[in-house]
């Protein structure tokens, strides 16, 4: 399977609170395309929204939270609102797997990135907690992103087709990645066209340039009318990567430092497939 660089912050438990450190995944795109069905693109707009409600609580928990941030750091204070959180869905039966332990993650330190993860007998179910917790904290900045990476945190995850209506869309619509893929195809006299567009820091937003990256497109068109699949298979392979920026809690680049690899070795990351509609017009 191609691989490519770069997905959602990839990383966990490796760094101190502060540290920004290096390494994405990234989704591959190397199948044929797939026509998704109204049943399935129903299905995974319903699983986006109960995400973003999802998204809007964790937003009031911090604020209920406030009081009690005491002289830790914003940063410090995040993560420890995102593993609280975690541990509270967890003990509602929301969400299945251990309940983590706050002083024993935030205190975590290590010199070295190259730390073997291997060597500290971490469970595949712990992974997916610690993967989670960082897609949590994490999804106040970049939801799409969030939500792939603790979609892939299951033993069957169903492949994405998110609708034409589905707010990313528009999103994608408005990056010049997109629009330089699509050009000469509204410019053609063809029917298809199978393009490899790139979503970067410069050329879309972050959020997108973290979910997608590397993405193929088939383009279909009916008289003026295209309709464009942008696809990609959702796994990981580590990178080493500097910079985040946009307003990216470091809190969620510590809790998610060189596990990419790992996390899916173990099963506790599972691939999937993922294909979005975009219509446009010639």
């Amino acid at each position: 399977m191609l691989k490519k660089l770069i997905s959602l912050l990839l990383i966990v438990v490796l760094f101190t609170i502060s540290s920004f450190s290096s390494a994405f995944a990234v989704p591959t795109s190397n199948m044929l395309p797939k026509i998704s069905s109204i049943d399935a693109e129903q299905k995974s707009a319903i699983e986006y929204d109960r995400f973003l409600k999802d998204v809007n609580n964790f937003k009031k928990f911090i604020q209920d939270q406030r009081s009690k941030q005491g002289s830790l750091s914003d940063d410090a204070f995040l993560l420890k609102c995102a593993i609280e959180y975690h541990n509270q869905k967890v003990s509602n039966g929301e969400l299945e797997g251990p309940l983590l332990d706050i002083n024993e993650i935030m205190n975590l330190k290590t010199s070295s990135s190259q730390v073997s993860i291997k060597s500290v007998g971490i469970t595949k179910s712990l992974v997916r907690a610690q993967l989670w917790t960082a897609a949590e904290l994490a999804s106040i900045v970049v939801p799409k992103a969030s939500f792939f990476l603790q979609h892939s945190l299951q033993d069957n995850p169903s492949d994405e087709y998110l609708p034409s209506s589905d707010s990313i869309v528009p999103e994608i619509k408005g990056t010049q990645a997109y629009k330089n893929a699509i050009a000469p195809f509204k410019s053609s006299s063809s029917t298809s066209q199978i393009s490899y567009p790139v979503f970067t820091a410069s050329n879309s937003n972050w959020d997108l340039y973290l979910a997608l990256h590397n993405t193929t497109m088939y383009s279909y068109s009916s008289g003026k009318s295209i309709t464009s699949y942008v696809t990609d298979t959702y796994d990981f392979q580590p990178k080493n990567w500097s910079g985040y920026g946009s307003g990216i809690p470091n809190a969620a680049v510590t809790l998610i430092n060189n596990y990419g690899a790992y996390a899916q070795s173990v099963g506790a990351v599972v691939p999937y497939y993922i294909s979005i509609t975009v219509p446009d017009t010639k």
